[in-house]
Order: C-alpha cells, then sequence, then structure tokens
C-alpha cells in the first residue's frame, strides 16, 4: 500500500535528516568540535594578583581576588597589564612568576633570584596596592602600560627599569618596589606553596599602591627572635626573613612581615596574638639548617628561633 505524503512533510522529514547526518546521527558519528574543550581555574600568585588580563584560547577576563583565572586544558595562559606581557605558560591550578620565565627559557634552570623572575615580581608589586586577600592592579597602571609593548620574561635589564620607571610616574608617581624587597617577597612565597600551600601578602611598604589594606591588630605585644649565623659561627647581616600567622590557604590570607638580619645576623618579630607563627628565610641561594621554623606563641615571647648557613 502506497503512503502518500504532503509537500510540507516531505520537506521537514527531509530537513531532518539532514540535521541527524550533520550531527552524525547515523551511528559512529563525530562529535560537536566544542565538546572537546575542558576549562579548569587556576591561582596566580606572587601574593594573589588580581585585576591582570588572562587568555586562554576562549576563556578571557580579569584575574578575581584571590588570583583566579579560567584557562582552557591543554592550552597556554597569557597574563597582561595593558601592552606588558607579564608572561605566558602552561595552565595549570597554580601559576607563579617563576612559571612565566620557565616558559620563556626552555630548559633553562630557573631560580627566584633569576633577573627575570625579579622583574616580574618588581612589576607586580609596583603596580599593585593590597586588599584582604592579596594585590591588585590599579587601573592607573593599566592605562599607563596601554601604549606600552614589553615581554617581562625575556626583556633585557635597561628596557625593563625603563618600562617601570616610566610606569610608575605615569599612574600617579607610585614608588617602584627594589629588586630586593621584590626577591625576599617572592621568595617566602614559593617557599610557602613548596611546603604546604601556604601563602603571605607582601609588606604594605613595598607595594606602589601604599598603604590602602584594612586595619590590623596592632597590639604587638610579643616578640619572636632569633639568629643567622654562617659555619663559623658569624652572624650573617642582611637575610631576609618573613613571619605568618599559621594556617594560611588560598582563601584565608595571613598578613606577613619581613625582615632583615642586623649587621649581627639578628633579627626579630613583634606580633600581636597567640598562635603558631611560620618563619622562612632566604638569602642568595644559601641553604639553611633549618629551612623553615613554626614559632608558637602562647602569652610569651619566643626567643632562640636561629638558623644556620650551611653553604
Amino acid at each position: 500500500m502506497n503512503r502518500i505524503f504532503s509537500k510540507p512533510i516531505v520537506w521537514a522529514l527531509l530537513a531532518l535528516a539532514l540535521l541527524l547526518n550533520g550531527c552524525g546521527g547515523g551511528g559512529g558519528g563525530g562529535s560537536s568540535s566544542n565538546a572537546s574543550i575542558l576549562i579548569a581555574n587556576g591561582n596566580f600568585i606572587d601574593a594573589p594578583v588580581q585585576g591582570m588580563k588572562f587568555l586562554s584560547g576562549g576563556q578571557t577576563g580579569l584575574t578575581g581576588a584571590n588570583g583566579e583565572f579560567s584557562y582552557e586544558v591543554g592550552k597556554s595562559v597569557t597574563f597582561s597589564v595593558g601592552g606588558v606581557v607579564v608572561g605566558n605558560a602552561p595552565g595549570a591550578a597554580v601559576i607563579t612568576p617563576m612559571d612565566l620565565v620557565k616558559a620563556a627559557h626552555p630548559g633553562t634552570s630557573v631560580t627566584v633570584d633569576m633577573p627575570s623572575v625579579v622583574q616580574i615580581a618588581q612589576f607586580l608589586l609596583t603596580s599593585s596596592s593590597l586588599t584582604p586577600t592579596g594585590m591588585k592592579i590599579d587601573p592607573a597602571v593599566t592605562a599607563a602600560c596601554f601604549n606600552q609593548n614589553l615581554d617581562l620574561p625575556t626583556a633585557a635589564a635597561a628596557n625593563f627599569a625603563t618600562l617601570i620607571n616610566e610606569v610608575a610616574k605615569n599612574s600617579g608617581n607610585r614608588t617602584v618596589t627594589g629588586a630586593a624587597d621584590a626577591l625576599g617577597h617572592l621568595a617566602a612565597s614559593i617557599s610557602a606553596i613548596a611546603t604546604g600551600g601556604k601563602i603571605v601578602l607582601p609588606d604594605v611598604k613595598i607595594t606602589g599602591g601604599g598603604a590602602n589594606l584594612p586595619a590590623v591588630n596592632t597590639g604587638l605585644t610579643y616578640t619572636i627572635s632569633g639568629k643567622v649565623t654562617a659555619s663559623n659561627g658569624t652572624g650573617l647581616a642582611g637575610v631576609m626573613l618573613s613571619s605568618t600567622f599559621t594556617p594560611v590557604t588560598l582563601t584565608t590570607i595571613g598578613l606577613t612581615a619581613i625582615q632583615t638580619t642586623d649587621s649581627s645576623g639578628n633579627y626579630s618579630f613583634q606580633v600581636g596574638k597567640n598562635g603558631s607563627y611560620a618563619i622562612n628565610i632566604y638569602h642568595g641561594g644559601k641553604t639553611f639548617d633549618p629551612p623553615s621554623r613554626t614559632a608558637v606563641v602562647n602569652d610569651a615571647n619566643v626567643t632562640g628561633q636561629n638558623f644556620l648557613a650551611v653553604n
């Protein structure tokens, strides 16, 4: 028995057949190209940096209050401020300035005190003001960087010096963070991440934006102190240490203090509450015993938090 279909039904059936064929509906067909794109999230950490542009495939935006960004799995992420490329690295849960330099110099052994790493840290600190959760690139800096064209991980020292001074001048005469301060803070952050995912805020004095941080406890009633010595027993001057109230996580940021040892190798931190404080140490590639300490304050000063340089 023949079936007779009206023309509208015939056209509808033809359209359906074409649609199924285009979608692989005949059994064993392919899948949409978008179905293979996986999106993941990460955090950019010097301290968490807010306000940098990120780009990874079709994912783009500004980093969030805890340095959050999204990326396409298997693709790299590029971070920038205006025309300044802060760097590019494979997408990951945590990206630091060291990762940006590793990607720019494949096969090179990257250390935290490499000039290209320190340049990135200097730029971020100079460009930022402090927030309760990290650092925020100020809009005036982004505007000042609009006509700049520099890739920080590969920039020559002279070109970087010109950039950082111009940006600081053109964004409200900001304070340029020195290399030693930038290195001290970044080293403390890298060390903290490597030993348990704990991160720290920079000292308010070393950011270009100044002290626009909410008030914190100023009841400085207890002291944590110690000495840093060489293997021959002499004190080491100018060694950087950081003190951070613990525990600290990506979403609960603890304030940090940064100090350097005096001419005799002594150091001290003043703290305002009981609890555990992580003491991290860094100085130009030296190895220390122990590599870090935890000082527990309980209604009394804590002394004898000593470190010995073993190389």
